[in-house]
């Protein structure tokens, strides 16, 4: 049945719990000034940055966090 909806690839998803940010690969965690404010690989904790809203990136995938 099509339903014109694709696969959705969550191989490299990037997810967000309790101030923690999951993903395979490198993970880079920008403000909203554009300034890295955090990298690390595969797992990073967020929860001590300044309270405010993120963009955090995995390779292609991005994603907007609210901390």
């Amino acid at each position: 049945i099509a339903t014109g909806i694709n696969d959705v690839d969550v191989v490299n998803a990037i997810t967000y719990t309790h101030g923690i940010v999951t993903a395979t690969g490198v993970i880079e965690v920008f403000d909203m000034s554009g300034s890295m404010v955090a990298r690390a690989n595969n797992c990073i904790n967020i929860s001590g940055l300044n309270s405010g809203i993120y963009i955090v990136r995995c390779g292609e995938n991005v994603r907007k966090v609210v901390c």
